[in-house]
């Protein structure tokens, strides 16, 4: 029996990108629904990191680059 990894490697890489931004826009759609409970557990360690990031980037915006543009340059490779 084939597990869904072994599956999913099959894919070619774009298409294993693509699923993943499907998959992950469907958990920011079920995090934002409000008939849905939206805990995502984050630890501190996490959360000091992406607070760390939120502080570089508000300091240089140059920084960050926008998440199509990452995405297109992702479906490249």
């Amino acid at each position: 029996m084939a597990t869904i990894s072994s599956e999913l490697r099959k894919l070619d890489v774009q298409s294993r990108l693509k699923l993943i931004d499907e998959l992950w826009s469907s958990i920011v759609d079920d995090l934002n629904d409000p008939d849905k409970p939206n805990t995502l557990p984050v630890s501190e360690e996490t959360r000091a990191l992406l607070d760390e990031q939120m502080r570089e980037y508000v300091a240089d915006p140059a920084l960050g680059r926008p998440w199509a543009e990452v995405y297109e340059q992702l479906l490249k490779i």
